[in-house]
Order: C-alpha cells, then sequence, then structure tokens
C-alpha cells in the first residue's frame, strides 16, 4: 500500500469521499507517532551505516534518524562506549561519549578513519507531496496505518462511539506486531525441523 491508496481507504472507512487531503495529513503524525513509539526497536529500524571521520576530528556527527544506537565500530570491533562524567576513563581506555548529536571520539583519529554505526533509527514518514510514498509498516501491515488514522479521525470529529472501537483495534493490531518475538533477544536461535 502507499499514500495515496491509504488516502483511499481512509475516505471509504470514514464514508467521507469529499475528505480533504489537508485533513487527512493532519491525522498521520498522531498515527506516525504511536507507530514510532511501539516499533522503535524492530529490526526493520534498524540502520547501518559507513562514515569516514577526518584526521584530527574527534566529533563524529550522529545521524539524523538516529533514536538509540547500538554500537560503533572499528574495522568490525566495537568501540567502548562510556557515561558522559567518565570522560577521562573514555580518554584513558579508548572509546567514545556521547556529546549532544555527536559522538566525542578517544583517542581522537590520527588518520582518516571509516567507522561503522549502528543504530535503531526514526520510521520514514508518509510524504503527502508523493502519492507513491510507503514504508515498511505501510507495505506489510497497513491495516496499523488505516486504523490508527481512524482512531485519529474519530478524535478529530469528536466520535465517542468510533474512537473506543477504533482505538481499541488499532491497540490490539500494534499489541500483535509488537508480540510477534522480534524484542526477545533470545540467545540461542529456535529450533526447527524440517521434513
Amino acid at each position: 500500500m502507499v499514500y495515496s491508496e491509504l488516502f483511499s481507504a481512509v475516505k471509504v472507512y470514514l464514508d467521507r469521499p469529499n475528505l480533504p487531503q489537508a485533513d487527512f495529513n493532519a491525522l498521520l503524525p498522531g498515527v506516525e507517532g504511536e507507530l514510532q513509539r511501539a516499533l522503535v526497536e524492530h529490526p526493520r529500524n534498524i540502520s547501518r551505516g559507513s562514515y569516514t571521520q577526518l584526521a584530527g576530528d574527534a566529533f563524529l556527527p550522529l545521524p539524523v534518524n538516529l533514536v538509540a544506537l547500538i554500537g560503533l565500530y572499528l574495522n568490525s570491533v566495537p568501540l567502548a562506549q562510556f557515561p558522559a562524567d567518565m570522560r577521562e576513563a573514555a580518554a584513558e581506555e579508548g572509546g567514545f561519549i556521547q556529546k549532544g548529536a555527536c559522538l566525542e571520539l578517544f583517542p581522537a583519529p590520527t588518520s582518516d578513519t571509516i567507522f561503522r554505526m549502528d543504530y535503531h533509527a526514526t520510521l520514514p514518514v508518509l510524504d503527502p507531496l508523493t502519492s507513491a510514498s510507503t514504508n515498511w509498516v505501510l507495505t506489510l501491515y497497513p491495516d496499523l496505518y488505516i486504523y490508527g488514522c481512524l482512531r485519529e479521525a474519530a478524535i478529530y470529529l469528536r466520535d465517542d462511539q468510533r474512537l473506543g472501537i477504533w482505538g481499541a483495534e488499532f491497540g490490539r493490531r500494534i499489541t500483535s506486531l509488537v508480540q510477534q518475538g522480534w524484542g526477545q533477544g533470545w540467545a540461542t536461535p529456535p529450533k526447527i525441523r524440517v521434513r
């Protein structure tokens, strides 16, 4: 499903064929905010990037879509992260501290160095200027967006009866997705028998 198809589906569910696109766009931030909070640690939100740090520059800027850092690696070896109040330990042992929107590296690279960063990224928002706009949630779980938009519409329209129904259905579907097991951190893979 893409943005334009979601917009059409919501108009059908609401029985409002003339729903202005601006009103529909006003519903999306509430839905996307809820999805972002619920799915922040989903494996599909993990991003990996390579960054070249110039010689002598100790500050590595964080990506703008970063929600939580998983790890920083140099030659596939994880670097230690220290709390900001342990700056001296980081400087002595080598590693980094987070400082605002940057990572301060200890020691600063003496030559241009490539670092790899794994992190939880924000869920890509739908772009109303692109009718083909989509993200992995809308593609794989369009019902989450549909019921989320319906819940937001019920809030906007002050439709208490529908708010209870659509809000509960949206909550049930998010809970079902969250409970699929991807956040359990299994130490060993599940046993699978193949015949």
